[in-house]
């Protein structure tokens, strides 16, 4: 496609690139991110692409329709040149990629490279591999600068987190904490007689496709070494009954290890409080659900590993306004000796630090840290002005946004 650059405007042009604006997870969090937008920065598109999203048509009131900034452009059932060639119209500067190669990606739209820059976002935290894809967003625990050569992109490293969400726009404040009664009683076709008062319930909402051995051996030592836990987790793939066997291997009662189904949308976060510590998988961390058990005041332990889907919750735990360092271990062995001095500390009553930042996270969402989505579009506009003066100086170089 020609015609790449449109001349520099005083707002910069973005479209954000989805096959599904309604029922995905990130754009679900993007969505906080559209209706923050300043029209006086920014002009964004919506672009919604092929690839087997939701067709039902959008909420009147959806922030791609409601911001005077934002707009749709419905790419649905065009060929990827045609659905180039549209979006090429727009002259937009930067395309804002929420897929990479992920189920119902664009590549086959964004290799004809129709706006000036490509930047990978959210959707796909590894390097895309991509000669079309100029950037890549993470920030400085994520994506550190000694991983910058695992990239093709150069990297856009935002100051304090990359990995936005959008709960405090959803819920507000954190909904009321669900009594155990009540979750046994939401489950009553479940054993759930370890979630008795006593038991000290650990989780993890992961999928268990980001489960892998090593965590799966180190949750057991957890229990086998803290003998009043219970481990709950969420029916997503049929592995019950090789996991509860892997647990009796491991010399942890089956019955401690407990699955639901999903939990209902309006519930959700309810039923998720009522666990005491969120155990975090090692080589794909916990991302949006981190988000909802921090949101929900669960403390989560995780430990970072080496690329930037294992460093995630660790870049939001260590959120320069809202440290919880304690919750960060070294390593897989320092992961088992702190969770169960946070069992000790939390069933005590001493967490109390975390816990208040827990509560100021999540109860004030307008004074920095991990749920002020206002504060972080501000710092993501400028980053994507960055950006822009990069691209029209014909320029491709990291980009370090200050905070």
């Amino acid at each position: 496609v020609s015609d790449r650059l449109a001349p520099m405007d005083r707002r910069v042009g973005v479209a954000y690139v989805t096959s599904d604006l309604q029922d995905h997870a990130v754009s679900s969090d993007l969505e906080a991110v559209w209706a923050s937008h300043d029209a006086r920065r920014l002009i964004f598109f919506c672009a919604w692409s092929s690839g087997g999203g939701s067709s039902r048509p959008l909420h009147p009131r959806h922030p791609c329709l409601t911001n005077p900034a934002g707009s749709v452009l419905d790419l649905r059932g065009m060929s990827g040149r045609k659905a180039a060639e549209a979006l090429a119209r727009q002259k937009v500067l930067l395309i804002v990629d929420l897929h990479g190669w992920t189920s119902g990606h664009a590549m086959s739209i964004l290799s004809f490279v129709p706006a000036a820059a490509c930047v990978n976002f959210k959707g796909f935290p590894w390097s895309t591999q991509a000669s079309f894809v100029d950037y890549h967003v993470g920030d400085r625990i994520s994506t550190p600068a000694e991983h910058v050569q695992h990239y093709s992109e150069k990297l856009l490293i935002m100051p304090a987190m990359y990995h936005v969400n959008g709960h405090a726009r959803r819920w507000k404040i954190p909904p009321a904490k669900m009594e155990r009664s009540q979750v046994k009683f939401q489950f009553a076709s479940n054993n759930m007689s370890t979630f008795s008062e006593g038991v000290f319930i650990l989780c993890n909402f992961n999928k268990q496709v980001k489960l892998d051995k090593e965590t799966w051996k180190t949750w057991m030592k957890v229990l086998r070494e803290n003998n009043k836990t219970t481990l709950w987790q969420i029916r997503f793939e049929d592995v019950e009954t090789s996991l509860k066997q892997e647990a009796e291997n491991e010399g942890v009662s089956s019955e401690r290890i407990i699955f639901t189904e999903i939990l209902p949308k309006q519930q959700e976060l309810s039923m998720k409080s009522v666990c005491s510590l969120f155990l975090d998988s090692f080589l794909y961390n916990a991302h949006g659900t981190a988000a909802d058990l921090l949101f929900a005041q669960v403390p989560l332990l995780t430990v970072p590993g080496s690329m930037q889907q294992a460093r995630v919750a660790s870049s939001l735990l260590l959120h320069p306004l809202r440290s919880m360092s304690e919750l960060v271990a070294r390593d897989v062995e320092d992961f088992v000796q702190l969770a169960g001095k946070l069992i000790e500390r939390i069933e005590h009553g001493s967490l109390r630090r975390v816990h208040h930042q827990l509560h100021l996270s999540s109860h004030s969402s307008s004074s920095g840290g991990i749920f002020d989505t206002a504060s972080w579009t501000e710092e993501w506009e400028r980053s994507l002005r960055g950006i822009g003066e990069d691209v029209l100086s014909w320029g491709r170089r990291h980009v370090i946004v200050r905070g």
